[in-house]
């Protein structure tokens, strides 16, 4: 019905025109131009042109569908920053999907200030970062050595991970999702063997750790 609704105003336009030209008595001297075969024709175009913008709407609609179920799981996958202290940081990693993500590389990045890089690619041999094998649904928590101290730093946390349908995704410490088209591991310069980490269930207690 909607695809229906936006052909309309093409099929009014060819339908006007062609009753525009079967008014009109065209004469050339000795000839005269058949104008009802040209309103016929008119016509046919106006129906051939509504038929290739419905095929096109049709296809515009599929591919909008199938872009929205591919960036479906990643759009619920987040972290953050849940605590830190001055050697270790805790994030806290939320995945809402009803699936596992995997080979999940979260950075320590800034937002602002110096000290860190923005974009966790940016430094290969940056290592503020903790790789985990897996990331089953649910809200986990996993930690890694701390950035230290800069110039005015705000320090935040960003995530690249491999979805349930083998695409690539990095979430920046802004919000911003961005698919990626090399695995985490490629994307971050993280070479073989990769030291996994594995999620808690819990946060950190910095009781344990000293400081």
């Amino acid at each position: 019905m909607i695809m229906i609704r936006k052909c309309l105003p093409i099929q009014i336009f060819f339908y006007f025109l062609g009753l525009l030209v079967f008014t009109i008595d065209i004469h050339f001297v000795d000839f005269k131009f058949e104008v009802g075969d040209l309103a016929t024709w008119v016509g046919g175009l106006g129906t051939i042109a509504t038929l290739i913008f419905a095929f096109w709407q049709l296809h515009s609609d599929r591919r909008t569908a199938r872009d929205n179920e591919k960036i479906l799981q990643a759009t619920k996958v987040s972290v953050w920053i849940n605590s830190e202290n001055s050697k270790e940081t805790c994030y806290s990693i939320q995945n809402v999907s009803d699936s596992p993500i995997y080979q999940a590389v979260i950075t320590l990045v800034a937002i602002q200030g110096s000290g860190l890089p923005q974009n966790g690619e940016d430094d290969e041999s940056y290592g503020h970062r903790v790789a985990l094998a897996i990331v089953p649904p649910g809200k986990y928590y996993a930690i890694a050595p701390s950035g230290g101290g800069g110039m005015h730093l705000v320090s935040g946390a960003e995530i690249a991970f491999t979805d349930a349908e083998g695409n690539y995704w990095v979430r920046r410490s802004n919000g911003q999702l961005k698919e990626i088209y090399k695995n985490p591991l490629e994307f971050y310069h993280i070479d073989s063997p990769v030291s996994w980490s594995k999620v808690r269930n819990e946060p950190w207690d910095w009781a344990d750790f000293k400081i």
